[in-house]
């Protein structure tokens, strides 16, 4: 494993400041479930589902380390933008096969530094009323196997009424897990999907979903969206991956 940078070094210092600062965009009450596994000496990329502005910073303080964000090129306000520098951002074009190609080398390098990754798999904000995860592309699982490194699953789970979220953790993937790409992104949208139903069950949401109409639905995914001006929700949808 190659040594860390000086930029890597100073915004590790830098963390401990920015991070209480991230409470400016967190408007719910965090509920950690329970504690992030980790395998030792092993780079780690921590899988996160994606369906609303906030996902960041809260994934960023449950974690309670400094990753590198994988963003998709958007519109942002300039304080999100300035707040993603200072933590590390890896921009990439979500259209542009050629620039994720060049993407997926400079994850690696971070990896192969030791320095981890804050990946949400889905590629987009996951506002379906029936998918717990949309599909997901394999390259998550590539990078991790390329860097002999590990995968974190986990799920924010947001109760809007309340203004609560639940982060909850599995334990991670690696080694022989990761060796099939196919198999190995199937096994973690089952491992993130699992996670988002046991944090309905164990928050009684199960049987509220059921009977909440698909209008219901489609008010809270406009409220979300109305939420962060800056988004292009058309453009959003138009890289939702389809296999």
């Amino acid at each position: 494993m190659k040594k860390k940078r000086w930029n890597d070094r100073v915004k590790d210092i830098l963390f401990p400041v920015i991070l209480p600062l991230s409470g400016i965009k967190i408007r719910y009450e965090v509920d950690l479930v329970n504690e992030c596994e980790r395998i030792p000496d092993k780079p780690v990329i921590y899988a996160c589902n994606h369906s609303q502005f906030s996902d960041i910073p809260i994934a960023t303080r449950a974690i309670g380390k400094r990753s590198y964000i994988l963003l998709g090129k958007q519109k942002l306000y300039l304080i999100d933008r300035i707040f993603f520098h200072l933590l590390g951002a890896i921009w990439v074009d979500r259209k542009d096969k050629e620039h994720k190609k060049k993407v997926k080398e400079k994850i690696l390098c971070y990896l192969n530094r030791g320095q981890s990754i804050l990946w949400f798999p889905e590629g987009t904000w996951n506002l379906t009323e029936n998918l717990l995860m949309l599909p997901m592309r394999w390259g998550i699982i590539e990078a991790a196997h390329k860097a002999g490194g590990q995968i974190v699953p986990m799920a924010i789970r947001y109760d809007r009424k309340n203004k609560k979220c639940q982060v909850k953790f599995s334990p991670p993937l690696y080694g022989e897990e990761l060796a099939n790409y196919k198999n190995g992104i199937q096994k973690l949208r089952d491992m993130m999907a699992a996670l988002r139903w046991e944090l309905m069950e164990e928050y009684s949401e199960v049987t509220k979903r059921k009977n909440i109409h698909l209008s219901d639905f489609e008010k809270e995914k406009e409220e979300i969206i109305r939420e962060y001006p800056p988004l292009d929700w058309e453009y959003e949808e138009s890289v939702i991956y389809k296999k």
